[in-house]
């Protein structure tokens, strides 16, 4: 009789076993955009992606339904770029959603080369513009402590070569409820050897696990020149050299929606 208990538990604890044993990783939904995740105060979790065509936000409950689209009103000749920090209380203390978004124009120049004229604008989702940054191509927002946080934003003009950065400190005064203390995703180092004639390494850093991130190359005038998907589960990229004429280049990372500061590469 006890043989029989014993092996009656020991087929239960097999059919249990096994059940763990073939559970499968499940695909709930396809996008057709990319997504990411966002804790909105007062709302809760969604998910948010750009359609770069038709110039929306289009924000998703996470059973997949679609909350709500909000257009973007993007300047003559600029395409979309970015848009972070979806929120209600980072930037005022209103309950309309507000982002940060990024523009970008290509200028075309009289030697048949160009470069790109970034702006960068606070907007909620009734148009009303609370930021408006021309040249403003990167930002990132620190959490000062639980009331106060500040907005960064890189300015760039790579009209002139090699191209100039300066960086504006801006006040918030909604209520940092979502930040951690350091809200970049990338960390982006000098690449190494520096001057390159062959292949040069490129240390960086993502803290978010993606299969999204780009490293691009641009040359002295902004043009971008090369771009190149990397691995977030690695820290080093490195680049042939022996790709591009000798001269002066720049190197930034992409990373779910946020770009790196540039970093200068000479190439000989």
């Amino acid at each position: 009789m006890i043989m029989k208990k014993y092996l009656i538990l020991s087929i239960i604890i097999l059919i249990i076993f096994q059940t763990k044993v073939i559970a499968q990783i499940s695909l709930l939904n396809t996008y057709s955009d990319a997504v990411y995740v966002v804790d909105i105060e007062d709302v809760g979790y969604k998910y948010y992606g750009i359609d770069f065509e038709t110039s929306q936000c289009k924000i998703y409950n996470l059973d997949h339904t679609l909350w709500k689209t909000i257009d973007i009103d993007s300047p003559a000749n600029n395409y979309i770029d970015a848009v972070a920090y979806v929120s209600t209380k980072l930037f005022n203390n209103d309950s309309n959603i507000e982002f940060l978004v990024v523009f970008s124009e290509y200028i075309e120049t009289s030697d048949t080369s160009g470069y790109t004229f970034y702006t960068t604008k606070v907007v909620n989702e009734n148009g009303v513009t609370f930021l408006d940054v021309p040249g403003g191509g990167y930002s990132i927002i620190y959490k000062i402590d639980e009331t106060e946080a500040n907005l960064l934003v890189y300015i760039y003009d790579f009209s002139v070569s090699p191209f100039d950065v300066n960086t504006n400190i801006y006040s918030i005064p909604g209520t940092p409820y979502t930040l951690s203390e350091n809200t970049s995703d990338i960390t982006l180092k000098n690449a190494f050897p520096n001057p390159s004639h062959s292949f040069v390494s490129i240390p960086y850093e993502l803290t978010q696990r993606t299969n999204n991130a780009n490293i691009i190359i641009y040359n002295g005038l902004g043009a971008e020149v090369y771009r190149s998907k990397i691995n977030s589960n690695e820290n080093v990229y490195r680049l042939n050299t022996n790709l591009f004429t000798n001269g002066v280049y720049f190197y930034n990372i992409e990373s779910n929606g946020y770009v790196s500061p540039s970093r200068k590469l000479v190439i000989q």
